[in-house]
């Protein structure tokens, strides 16, 4: 089959993810995580050991969060991301 495009990187990427999908997100939260009370996150998300969550941070439903991950205070994530483990992630706008 000979696939003609005229954005040759997005059809590959669209045809790699047809068989080779993500895997399902498996709501967690872990014990050793620190949320703030003020965080709102969707039921759904997978937040690893250790990450920290700040103050009116937002996340949006099927989000992974790695271990040691920081999301600094105000930040809004949304649905469906991957953040790496010992990633930080700011926001340069205070709400």
């Amino acid at each position: 089959v000979c696939l003609v495009t005229r954005n040759p990187y997005l059809a590959y990427a669209q045809a790699a993810t047809a068989f080779y999908p993500s895997a399902a997100v498996i709501a967690h939260r872990s014990e050793t995580a620190s949320i703030d009370s003020t965080a709102k996150i969707a039921d759904d998300c997978h937040i690893d050991h250790g990450a920290v969550i700040g103050a009116r941070v937002e996340i949006g439903s099927g989000t992974r969060i790695g271990a040691h991950a920081v999301i600094a205070e105000g930040v809004v994530v949304g649905t469906d991301c991957v953040i790496g483990a010992n990633a930080y992630i700011l926001s340069l706008i205070h709400i």
